[in-house]
């Protein structure tokens, strides 16, 4: 049985790969929603968040359709493309969001400044 679990894992290349980093990502997202809320950027910021909370969504998918790649072998190959798509996709939204979130604070760093002086 452990011989079995072992080859299992040694054949599923980007699975291993995939599941813990889309793991990771769900929490950093989680994070992110959390420090967009207190930033106050309104409608872009509610833009932003939205698209964190999607994004973080995304992760879970990719994480749970990666670990199901590894256990059922009939269907690895499928699954384990499914669950890569799925993750870059949702890392292209993270960096929608980053750019978004730093476009808004240079807004707002600027019209306060303007505002000061």
């Amino acid at each position: 049985m452990r011989k079995i679990f072992l080859e299992n894992i040694k054949n599923s290349g980007l699975s291993t790969h995939i599941l813990p980093t889309s793991a990771t990502l769900v929490g950093a997202c989680i994070t992110a929603v959390s420090l967009v809320k207190l930033m106050h950027l309104g409608r872009a910021g509610f833009f932003v968040d939205k698209l964190l909370a999607l994004t973080t969504i995304m992760f879970l998918a990719s994480a749970i359709v990666s670990f199901m790649s590894m256990r059922v072998q009939r269907l690895e190959r499928r699954l384990e493309s499914l669950a890569e798509m799925v993750f870059l996709v949702a890392l292209g939204f993270v960096a929608i969001a980053a750019v978004v979130n730093i476009i808004m604070l240079n807004l707002k760093r600027q019209l306060t400044a303007s505002l000061d002086g």
